[in-house]
């Protein structure tokens, strides 16, 4: 039997978060977002709790981020994205969708299917040229 979870006014502004963001969050930058959002510091075991029961029932993914600390990023039947950051400025570019589907065909044709987030990383041309 399939995991159900209660419609909590916390669980609503946890999802709301992800559904307005394009990358992975950690959940430093989730408390920060629900005090902006709510003026009210929410206690990090509840979020905890609230990522992981998320997680459970497959509404979230948990990933980890370079120094091992854990990410959280919405999954949906399209949620596979792939983007590049520059390691000296930092700016973010979404790689395009027809783009994705090539390297997926790649994939495909060597038995795999994406299931995760790529994040590359390089350096951009304005800071190439200076």
């Amino acid at each position: 039997m399939a995991k159900k979870l209660n419609n909590t006014e916390n669980r609503k502004i946890i999802l709301e978060i992800f559904q307005n963001s394009n990358k992975p969050l950690i959940v430093e930058e989730i408390v920060k977002i629900m005090f902006e959002k709510t003026g009210k510091k929410m206690i990090l075991s509840t979020i905890y709790r609230n990522l992981k029961n998320m997680e459970d029932v497959g509404i979230l993914k948990k990933t980890f981020n370079e120094d091992g600390s854990y990410m959280y990023i919405l999954k949906g039947e399209n949620s596979c994205k792939a983007e590049i950051e520059c390691e000296k400025c930092h700016k973010t570019v979404e790689i395009q969708e027809d783009t994705l589907k090539e390297a997926e065909k790649t994939l495909e044709k060597l038995g795999f299917s994406l299931s995760e987030n790529i994040h590359l990383k390089g350096e951009c041309k304005n800071c190439k040229e200076s």
